[in-house]
């Protein structure tokens, strides 16, 4: 018949996000933030600052998702918005005092969170395919398309992929 739907890679990856996630909301409530909201102060504490605009991309969160959730940080006195100087357009998310220190209470249980995953994998799995599933997890998230239909990219590249292989054909023939 040929491939199940249960053994689809998405499905897999479901349901190990749902059990992560989970264990992450376990984790972080103590320190009076979600994973989502430790995602966003995560992408401020590398770099403090960064426009509004930018933060999506950088943590794989919509528009909307973002704005809520910075409006959540900002209710909890952990980061506020502020008018760039020079380009009054661009918004600027800035960690404020409490939600820098609180880089230094959640890096250890994020370092915990980590180890316990690996740990894991690391019964069934070496160190370097540990580290290459990492990269594929990486790509995963980088190159799958947001929202659209995935076969439809992939069929609008194999279709610009065939247009210039036929280009340097015909070419090639014209050189003959």
């Amino acid at each position: 018949m040929g491939t199940r739907v249960a053994t689809l890679l998405g499905f897999g990856l479901s349901q190990i996000v749902r059990k992560l996630q989970k264990t992450y909301e376990a984790a972080f409530a103590p320190f009076g933030i979600t994973p989502s909201q430790a995602l966003i102060l995560d992408a401020l504490w590398q770099e403090d600052g960064i426009p509004l605009k930018d933060l999506g991309a950088r943590t794989h969160l919509d528009p909307t998702s973002v704005n809520w959730l910075v409006g959540q940080l900002e209710k909890a006195g952990l980061a506020e918005r502020h008018r760039d100087e020079s380009n009054k357009r661009m918004v600027r998310l800035w960690l404020t005092t409490p939600g820098r220190d609180l880089e230094r209470t959640v890096a250890p249980e994020v370092h915990r969170l980590h180890i316990a995953v690996e740990a894991v994998l690391l019964r069934y799995m070496s160190r370097e395919a540990v580290g290459l599933l990492g990269q594929s997890v990486g790509i995963l998230v980088d190159e799958l398309p947001e929202g659209e239909d995935l076969l439809a990219v992939v069929q609008a590249e194999w279709d610009r992929r065939m247009e210039r292989l036929r280009l340097l054909v015909e070419q090639r023939e014209g050189e003959d």
